[in-house]
């Protein structure tokens, strides 16, 4: 007759596999989970220096209006977060950017 068959039902999974996402999926959820009770507040900055004040900050409130858990984590890297293309197109890896960076927040100091 010359037609194929096909089936929408799909193939049984192989046990390794399914192993393998359910252990994921688990990890997941236990990663989920420990975020869901802990307050977060992300702080973004194009500068560090506006980063250690936001932190200089927090240090000066009143104990009773902090939580007792509270912690602190700053992350920052020109690698990460530079947003002047023509100085991330040129550096040739992160010690290199971060003189190129220099340098052009140098010169556009100098050019006002």
């Amino acid at each position: 007759n010359g037609e194929a068959e096909f089936s929408l039902e799909q193939p049984p999974a192989l046990p390794q596999l399914e192993e393998e996402l359910s252990e994921q999926d688990e990890r997941q959820a236990q990663q989920d989970e420990a975020f869901e009770t802990k307050l977060q507040v992300i702080f973004c900055s194009r500068t560090h220096s506006q980063l250690a004040q936001v932190l200089k900050e927090i240090t000066r409130l009143p104990k009773g209006s902090v939580p007792e858990d509270l912690s602190v984590v700053t992350l920052g890297a020109r690698q990460n977060l530079c947003v002047n293309d023509s100085v991330k197109a040129r550096a040739q890896g992160g010690g290199h950017l971060n003189d190129l960076c220099k340098k052009a927040c140098e010169r556009s100091k100098e050019v006002g």
